[in-house]
């Protein structure tokens, strides 16, 4: 099959240094084959130096600032609608695409069956760009290296993300349409990405995994998903979307799938350690996302 260009979608609130070095990679990419489009959800300082213009002369850039703020659950839905392209990848406004991540995704895509998420290897980098592995992405690269075969689907699939959420969303690069279909969940802010995952998993979705390091997630306490789990807000959204998946599962009939959404231990385990955490911090720990 052929493909056109990625469409490279980033949902921007946050530091604008950071999202320098998100841009900057994207225009250092070795496949010129891709769409920038950062969804500015409400104003930020710094945006109008000649730097910044700079990086907006490539026709290939689109900058959108929304009218008003819609947060990060409408934000991630505003940059899914703003999608052209029939593959697309939402990467954190400060994540670092490697200079070969779009010729990885299309390779895969190009050369594989009929595929609807791809999913390269991932380094992790700390709030000042070196390489980390703290105690999440330890657990997270054990899972995925359990797994059996180059691409996935079905209740093997979900069974395993129950068991633990071993994905890294913002290096996933997802078939639009399977996608636009779906949405994004409005009610699950830190546990979008695995809801909409597993959705498509659910609706008959392959995941092509490849082992090419091509994407480095940034890892650090002030990530909306860091705080979110330092309120135990994740943990009550984890709880919720298990309980709906195990019922979906077993009417599905994937009795395996489900019995793994009803014990997910990998959030059990992170929550007791959280909760142990906070209690010698005096609540102030940050954890990030599963």
């Amino acid at each position: 099959m052929t493909l056109d260009a990625i469409d490279i979608v980033v949902p921007f609130y946050g530091r604008v240094d950071y999202l320098a070095a998100t841009v900057d990679s994207v225009l250092a990419q070795d496949d010129p084959r891709w769409r920038l489009t950062v969804v500015e959800d409400g104003r930020h300082d710094g945006l109008g130096t000649p730097a910044w213009q700079r990086r907006l002369e490539d026709p290939r850039v689109r900058w959108v600032t929304n009218p008003e703020r819609l947060g990060l659950t409408r934000n991630f839905q505003r940059a899914l609608d703003l999608v052209d392209h029939e593959w697309c990848v939402f990467p954190g406004c400060d994540d670092v695409l490697l200079p070969h991540y779009v010729r990885t995704i299309r390779e895969v895509v190009t050369h594989g069956t009929t595929i609807d998420m791809v999913l390269p290897a991932v380094q992790v980098i700390d709030e000042s760009g070196r390489r980390s592995a703290p105690l999440a992405d330890r657990v997270k690269r054990l899972l995925r290296a359990r797994q059996p075969a180059a691409e996935l689907h079905g209740e093997g699939l979900a069974a395993s993300l129950m068991h633990g959420n071993w994905l890294y969303f913002p290096a996933l690069s997802w078939r639009s349409s399977r996608i636009k279909e779906i949405g994004f969940r409005q009610d699950l802010p830190t546990t979008l990405d695995l809801a909409l995952a597993v959705e498509v998993v659910r609706r008959g979705g392959v995941l092509a995994l490849t082992d090419v390091e091509a994407f480095q997630y940034r890892r650090h306490g002030l990530s909306e998903s860091s705080l979110a789990a330092s309120t135990r807000t994740r943990f009550v959204e984890e709880r919720l979307l298990f309980s709906e998946l195990e019922a979906a599962f077993s009417a599905m009939g994937w009795p395996r799938a489900a019995r793994a959404a009803r014990w997910h231990v990998t959030s059990r385990l992170h929550r007791g350690v959280a909760h142990v955490a906070r209690r010698r911090t005096g609540g102030r720990l940050r954890v990030g996302p599963s």
